[in-house]
């Protein structure tokens, strides 16, 4: 009677079963990087457009108390862009940022009576 020690070859099928479950977990995280990053962009295009109605109400209503809401509600999406931005890190495996961009702001010198803006968008948070 022949014994072979086979404890290396287990020990390999061993290894080999736990690399394939951690590459399909890489692979899971992967996607769900992927669609967070896609479902970001679009949410983010929803408040770009929601921040440029509200600044440019902004510059149209005299109401103080319309005012204060209008403020609220450009505050709040600007908190959304910042979660969205996260996001498309989190997809793209960066480091979130902390700048949050404006769509309009004053010029310099100019008061908001005169109603001239500028855009100044972020790169990083336009999709092509």
């Amino acid at each position: 009677m022949v014994i072979h020690d086979i404890s290396w070859r287990k020990r390999i099928e061993r290894e080999k079963i736990e690399a394939q479950k951690l590459l399909g977990e890489q692979q899971k995280l992967a996607l769900i990087g992927q669609v967070a990053g896609k479902m970001a962009h679009d949410f983010n295009n929803i408040l770009g457009v929601i921040m440029g109605n509200v600044e440019l109400m902004l510059l149209d209503y005299d109401d103080p108390e319309l005012q204060e809401i209008l403020r609220r509600i450009l505050d709040h999406t600007e908190k959304g862009q910042y979660l969205t931005r996260n996001l498309i890190a989190f997809a793209k495996n960066q480091e979130p940022g902390r700048n949050i961009f404006r769509l309009m702001k004053n010029r310099p010198g100019t008061s908001s009576d005169e109603k001239r803006f500028e855009w100044h968008p972020d790169p990083s948070v336009i999709c092509n």
